[in-house]
């Protein structure tokens, strides 16, 4: 699995290490910006390999997190009504008897 997920990691990121170059700006310094081939721009693969990178490294961890946490939050939630009891005492879950 391991091996899997770097070949993946790899793949995805390999058009920034090729498409990369460092560039003159008007202000007279240098940039590092993409300067993609023509034939690419015509099919806007440029777009929708940004896009692409903003879901795996953006959208999909927030997606990720968010229902991680909101189990965390219903566990949570059902074991704090769970202690207490209808007088509003609460009690032990488990008892020593």
């Amino acid at each position: 699995m391991l091996i899997g997920i770097w070949a993946s990691v790899l793949t995805v990121m390999s058009p920034i290490a090729m498409f990369h170059r460092v560039i003159k700006i008007q202000t007279g310094g240098q940039a590092c910006r993409e300067v993609w081939p023509e034939i690419l721009l015509r099919f806007k693969i440029d777009v929708m390999y940004s896009i692409l990178l903003a879901v795996i490294l953006l959208l999909l961890p927030l997606l990720t997190m968010g229902s991680f946490y909101s189990l965390v939050a219903k566990k949570l939630w059902m074991v704090s009504t769970q202690m207490e009891a209808p007088s509003g005492e609460y009690r032990l879950l488990y008892s020593e008897e």
